[in-house]
């Protein structure tokens, strides 16, 4: 029996391929983590890496994941008392920001959380080996971030990993976007990496790296310190806002003059929910070719899983919304979600055709501005 098409993907088109989903619970012994601060008792830093990859034809027996499955506890004893901590908060911070709109937050939750994914937990790997996105969500995000793209990207031919936003120790797992927060967050995904790229499903040579909001500036910083990086793609990044750009242009770290790879830009327009642009820290990347998509009336949620939840299930516009629709947000979802597929297609598949196609995706969202900016080259 074939399962319907995933609710929460809206229109997107599925790939050849099934999408399988594993997790990896790895230890970094080079950073101490110790829940009372004692160095007798450290233990390795915990980075939790969600992966979904391309996957063979499921047996008829097999089921999708529920999407509660993306916020639920099932890790090893070393893992299992942080993970339930976590997962206790996410399920808390799900139901308060339904609660703010709509006064069956448990019921909304319960059927978000029964939807069927495009997931099948540890299905069998496809053959061959598949490009690696690596992918950043924003502040403070919940497990599930990012997980419609990468169901989506999975079914496609990449491998997409995200990882468990934690803070710098046990007794302080609170993540925020300040530099040190940033520089914590590229630490655990160049740690992740290592473990990722010895992946048989995954082709080493072949890696993007992307991310939402503070995410996409989390992503720009990989870019400048991993060698061979074939693309980035950023979803409503914070670094092209006033405060993002000022918080990245800080950073030790920061070397815009060290990312010669093309990168996908697509966000909200200045005002847009309060939106303040600055377009200091894309100019600077003037080795890079950028490709820019702006959505007139889009919100920052847009650019994430909650833009197809909320319309799939009927959750209401909060008050004081403006000219902004769920239909609104479904649309710029969609198109930007094709782009960024086209935008990798191209880049680390060769596709020119798929490259040709970006401007469609962005300029069919009504309002929607596109822009190319080729690197300059040096000698």
């Amino acid at each position: 029996m074939t399962p319907p098409p995933p609710l929460f993907w809206g229109d997107l088109a599925p790939g050849r391929y099934a999408v399988g989903f594993r997790v990896l619970y790895l230890r970094d012994p080079t950073r101490p983590w110790s829940r009372d601060g004692g160095a007798a008792a450290a233990i390795g830093r915990p980075v939790r890496v969600y992966v979904w990859y391309p996957g063979a034809k499921p047996g008829s027996q097999a089921r999708p994941m529920p999407y509660g499955a993306y916020l639920a506890s099932r890790g090893p004893s070393g893992f299992r008392e942080l993970e339930t901590e976590i997962a206790a908060a996410e399920r808390a911070s799900w139901l308060a920001d339904l609660a703010e709109l709509t006064p069956h937050a448990k019921d909304v939750f319960d059927r978000l959380a029964a939807t069927p994914t495009a997931a099948y937990w540890e299905g069998a790997p496809a053959g061959g080996a598949f490009p690696l996105v690596l992918y950043a969500s924003g502040k403070a995000a919940r497990s599930d971030a990012g997980a419609v793209l990468a169901e989506y990207l999975a079914s496609h031919g990449y491998v997409v990993a995200t990882l468990m936003q934690i803070g710098p120790a046990a007794t302080n797992l609170e993540l925020g976007s300040s530099p040190p927060d940033l520089e914590l967050r590229g630490q655990d995904c160049v740690f992740a990496l290592g473990a990722l790229r010895r992946l048989p499903q995954v082709d080493a040579a072949h890696l993007a790296v992307a991310g939402h909001s503070a995410g996409a500036e989390v992503a720009l910083l990989l870019a400048c310190r991993i060698a061979g990086t074939g693309a980035v793609v950023s979803l409503d990044g914070s670094y092209g806002t006033v405060s993002g750009a000022r918080v990245i242009r800080s950073m030790a770290t920061w070397r815009p003059d060290a990312v010669r790879c093309p990168i996908l830009d697509v966000r909200r327009a200045a005002g847009s929910q309060g939106a303040e642009l600055d377009p200091a820290v894309l100019d600077s990347l003037a080795g890079a070719d950028r490709t820019l998509g702006v959505f007139r009336e889009a919100w920052h949620g847009d650019f994430t899983e909650w833009a197809t939840i909320a319309r799939q299930l009927r959750i209401p516009q909060p008050p004081g919304s403006g000219s902004h629709t769920r239909e609104i947000g479904f649309a710029v979802n969609q198109h930007a979600y094709r782009a960024v597929l086209a935008f990798l297609d191209g880049h680390l598949r060769n596709d020119r055709v798929a490259l040709a196609s970006i401007r469609d995706e962005v300029l069919a969202v009504p309002g929607a501005t596109y822009v190319t900016k080729p690197g300059v080259r040096s000698r």
